[in-house]
């Protein structure tokens, strides 16, 4: 007679073999999986194309010349371009990459090569209060300097050095905000040793005009060039403020109610109240 654990055992084999096999049906177990993806690109796609969408120029600029060369661009717009999402262009990550096949582009490490050009001079303080932070911020680049960055490159010559200038202005009534670009406001030519600057004379004109109608200066920007030449042992790439470059804010200020200084190279870009470069600076 069989035990009841035997009886039990016995009923336990036979149930487990009666059992229909497990079959599993690979395509349901992926289709969530693609569909998660699909929806994840979709949505990465979307903003994308948002942050194209809202951030921008209009195609038809105010365009000044002298001559044949276009020297001041002027756009009027109905939004905040600091305010907007941006997404970089391929030349423009054409750009970043070039640079970083010749050298680190971390900010931090910049300042601190370049520093060592300057040791024991005035201008070593300017670094130290950058790096630790007691004076401005640097960031990666918005829609605004990210854009007008690009509108530089595309305006520039292959291979020549140079920077642009440009300005945002801010009125009430109605809200809008006008941006004036002047592509090459200084081309460096290191074969003759010069700096031939093209100071264009529609922008202080343009400037009081204006501000007599109730526009505000809100922001200068530049660029501050790399310097990837033979024989060049300072590559620059740095958002530090020169000496000219402090300068030419207080001169801002003092003539137009400049608010904020920006110096990008296209990577990163340092930001600074007037009244904040004015406090360090004294």
């Amino acid at each position: 007679m069989e035990s009841a654990q035997a009886s039990r055992g016995k009923w336990a084999l036979s149930t487990y073999c009666v059992l229909p096999p497990l079959r599993v049906n690979v395509s349901h177990l992926l289709m969530p999986v693609l569909v998660f993806v699909f929806l994840l690109f979709f949505q990465l796609e979307a903003q994308a194309s948002d942050a194209d969408q809202n951030c921008g120029l209009p195609n038809n600029p105010e365009i000044f010349q002298s001559g044949t060369q276009e020297e001041l661009l002027v756009w009027t717009l109905e939004k905040d371009l600091r305010a907007q999402a941006w997404s970089r262009s391929r030349l423009h990550e054409k750009f970043i990459n070039e640079a970083r096949t010749k050298t680190n582009t971390d900010q931090t490490a910049l300042l601190q090569r370049q520093r060592s050009f300057y040791r024991g001079t005035k201008e070593e303080i300017w670094f130290d209060r950058i790096l630790n932070g007691s004076f401005g911020r640097i960031s990666p680049l918005g829609c605004l300097d990210g854009l007008l960055f690009e509108r530089f490159l595309q305006e520039s010559a292959p291979g020549s050095v140079g920077e642009f200038q440009a300005f945002l202005l801010e009125r009430a009534e109605p809200q809008q905000w006008r941006v004036y670009f002047q592509p090459l406001a200084l081309v460096l030519d290191f074969r003759n040793q010069i700096a031939p600057k093209r100071a264009s004379q529609q922008i202080p004109q343009r400037l009081r005009s204006d501000l007599k109608a109730g526009w505000k200066m809100r922001l200068h920007l530049h660029n501050h060039p790399f310097l990837f030449l033979d024989g060049q042992t300072d590559i620059a790439g740095t958002v530090i403020p020169s000496a000219n470059d402090r300068a030419y804010a207080q001169k801002l200020r003092a003539e137009y109610g400049l608010e904020e200084f920006w110096i990008t190279n296209g990577i990163d870009t340092f930001q600074a109240q007037t009244k904040e470069l004015f406090t360090e600076w004294k």
